[in-house]
């Protein structure tokens, strides 16, 4: 009989470790795979600065996906997975807060206070829908930053964030007992930031 050559035991330690590839190393690679030019690398850049992303190959390639169809690009064909993932991250993108911003014409310095006043409020709405706490940031923003004005009209803001205005109303209407501490707490930010 013949005796069976001893397999060889590894431990963990002993194991070849994976190389991590960033998202933005991945679609550097894949844009020149492709053969694309850098301006499409700088608007997948611009896309992974404004949302997350997970790290991974189809990830990467639905990035440049959106990236070509937003710089009015003929789209590389690609199969529908990649085509399901950037509509998802084509919708986060729209439901962002910059881009809500964007669309209703406010400067980046009362984007920048939209997003102090979504992290002051995000306790309260934090188990809302994204777009909502993001329409509602922008709400109470606008309605100190704009005050001379009245604000931006709720119903502009639901259109633009596509929520029905009711609901928006609805959420409204829950945190405004919290009026005061959410105002006290959005004007001793930027009090504290003074005295830095």
């Amino acid at each position: 009989m013949s005796k069976w050559t001893p397999i060889p035991k590894f431990t963990e330690g002993e194991q070849t470790p994976t190389k991590q590839i960033s998202l933005y190393e991945e679609i550097s690679h894949q844009i020149g795979k492709m053969d694309l030019n850098m301006e499409i690398e700088k608007q997948c850049v611009q896309i992974l600065s404004s949302i997350q992303i997970p790290n991974s190959s189809q990830y990467a390639q639905a990035v440049i996906h959106i990236a070509m169809k937003q710089l009015n690009l003929e789209p590389v064909m690609a199969n529908s997975k990649i085509q399901f993932l950037s509509s998802l991250i084509e919708t986060q993108l729209n439901n962002s807060l910059p881009n809500l911003c964007k669309k209703l014409k406010m400067d980046n310095k009362a984007t920048k206070a939209c997003q102090i006043m979504l992290n002051t409020i995000r306790q309260l709405v934090n188990k809302l829908p994204k777009q909502i706490q993001n329409a509602l940031a922008i709400k109470l923003a606008s309605d100190i930053i704009y005050s001379q004005y009245g604000g931006i009209n709720l119903t502009v803001i639901s259109k633009h964030a596509q929520i029905p205005d009711a609901q928006l109303r609805s959420c409204l209407n829950r945190v405004k007992p919290f009026a005061r501490t959410i105002l006290q707490n959005y004007l001793s930010h930027f009090s504290t930031k003074k005295q830095q």
